[in-house]
């Protein structure tokens, strides 16, 4: 099983005068960063069942999880764009007058206290591993600076596009290229 340890573990021999605790906190935050950028834990979460009168509802991610963006809020299987959201309540616009369903779609990272990582960041875990060090080093006057820092935020940021391009792909029902235009 995938956990954050599993990161920590790479970055240490690379950076190994960085305590094991603020690996630990910049883990998480490089994790929550990798999945907003790239969107790679994209899902879909339990319906709400609205009723009437009540316009706010908890979203409720898997265990150890958290909502970052909703990509995709269908009522009753139409798009549905009359809601605010705050990160953790989803808020209608209009007060429903009836009951209904919403099917959401949303894009998910680890918590900070996370102890599991999905499966699906397997094929990344080096990519964010290096997002890790890459960070680590570029911290000023630290005993394990270096300047070996752009390479390696370069390597996680090449993969986080990466990614991001094959989510934009599966995410599509249409090729994502344009037909040429004549120039007049």
């Amino acid at each position: 099983m995938l956990s954050p340890d599993s990161v920590i573990s790479l970055v240490r021999p690379v950076c190994p005068d960085a305590p094991v605790p603020f690996i630990a906190m910049v883990v998480s935050s490089v994790l929550d960063d990798f999945c907003k950028r790239s969107m790679v834990w994209n899902t879909t979460l339990d319906p709400i069942h609205c009723v009437p009168g009540q316009v706010e509802y908890d979203l409720d991610p898997p265990y150890g999880s958290r909502v970052n963006i909703l990509t995709s809020v269908m009522r009753d299987g139409a798009p549905f764009s009359m809601y605010d959201f705050n990160g953790v309540v989803l808020t209608l616009n209009v007060v429903p007058k009836g009951p209904y369903t919403l099917d959401v779609d949303a894009v998910l990272s680890p918590t900070p206290d996370a102890t599991s990582l999905p499966d699906l960041l397997t094929p990344w875990i080096q990519d964010i591993a290096h997002g890790v060090t890459g960070r680590l080093m570029a911290m000023p006057q630290k005993p394990w600076s270096n300047q070996m820092a752009e390479y390696y935020l370069s390597q996680f940021n090449h993969a986080v596009n990466r990614v991001r391009l094959n989510a934009n792909h599966k995410n599509s029902i249409s090729s994502l290229r344009v037909s040429p235009r004549r120039f007049r």
